[in-house]
């Protein structure tokens, strides 16, 4: 993949800042935030209605085949913006074998589909701009947190693409997460993790923001032969993070707000790690609920989400309390900023 960043065209221009508490946002960014939740409420809708082929788990229920029997399935975007060759396409996710890390991380679901965040998010806060003020104000306040608990926690939220990064949410389930139980569900995360990377790769490539190391050095929670070089906008880990938490609280209703807490938290964490700004984060998150919108309209999701369901609720009938998630509910009640 070309890493040369992608100028911005002379038509693009920063938006107005809107005001929130502390916290100064582009306007087209709560604009779009609205929008979102309404077009995944609707595409919700219409997989519920079992519109033909999208009936959850049901024997419409097929992945879109190629010839040769395989499903489109997109490669997967690393951190350091490189697309790695991935696993062969299936249209079992069952089939997919476990996996080590991005180098033979499983292909998505939507493949050339995924939606493009150069379609929908807003240019990064200009430099000067009110919002990378805030932007500059937020990094400086979160050095305080260097060597606390809370940057600790950020170092193992930096885990995105082992099977067992998901067990980030095993506090906000209430189940200990084990691929080898979980075997669909765990697929499913995965899938959906390279789904999110295709989509914000390529604003990353368009607007081209430094992140907080590059533009002066700093300490970060991970070590710098660790620290993605692509660019900071938007966020990957916010991303994925997000569309994770709202993968698992529609499996688990449930536990909806532990689980949206956790997954704001992942997200909060890249700030804290010193690896991206806040922006970054906010504008991750609408490429994964974006992208979870899109999915929903997938037969192959659709038909997993529901089997990932079953195994959920059988490992939930089994759990046990963990001792360590009274820590972790402690550390992340500081968010930081």
């Amino acid at each position: 993949m070309d890493e040369r960043p992608t100028p911005l065209p002379p038509d693009v221009a920063p938006e107005p800042a809107l005001s929130i508490g502390q916290r100064v946002l582009p306007s087209g960014l709560v604009r779009r935030s609205a929008w979102l939740l309404l077009s995944a409420a609707l595409a919700h809708a219409a997989t519920a209605c079992g519109a033909p082929g999208t009936t959850l788990g049901g024997p419409e229920a097929s992945a879109p085949v190629l010839a040769g029997g395989t499903t489109s399935l997109g490669a997967h975007p690393t951190d350091d913006g490189k697309t790695d060759a991935a696993l062969p396409a299936t249209d079992d996710t069952a089939a997919i074998p476990l996996w080590k890390d991005g180098k033979d991380h499983p292909r998505g679901y939507l493949g050339d589909e995924a939606p493009d965040g150069t379609h929908f998010l807003p240019p990064p806060p200009a430099p000067g701009s009110p919002g990378d003020a805030t932007d500059r104000a937020i990094e400086q306040k979160v050095r305080a947190l260097q060597g606390s608990a809370r940057w600790q926690w950020a170092a193992r939220d930096n885990d995105l693409e082992t099977p067992v990064a998901p067990r980030a949410f095993e506090c906000a389930l209430g189940v200990t997460f084990d691929p080898a139980t979980m075997p669909i569900l765990t697929r499913l995360l995965a899938r959906v993790t390279s789904d999110v990377g295709a989509g914000g790769e390529r604003a990353k490539q368009r607007f081209a923001r430094k992140r907080p190391y590059a533009v002066a050095e700093t300490t970060t929670c991970i070590p710098p032969e660790a620290r993605p070089p692509n660019a900071s906008y938007p966020s990957g880990h916010a991303a994925t993070g997000w569309a994770w938490a709202l993968v698992l609280m529609e499996l688990a209703p449930d536990r909806a707000e532990a689980v949206a807490r956790r997954g704001i938290a992942f997200g909060d964490s890249r700030v804290v790690c010193g690896i991206h700004y806040a922006s970054d984060v906010d504008a991750g998150r609408l490429v994964g609920a974006t992208v979870i919108a899109r999915l929903r309209a997938e037969p192959a999701f659709v038909r997993d989400l529901a089997r990932a369901r079953t195994e959920l609720a059988a490992a939930r009938t089994s759990a046990t309390q963990n001792a360590a998630c009274a820590e972790e509910e402690a550390v992340l009640a500081n968010r930081g900023f």
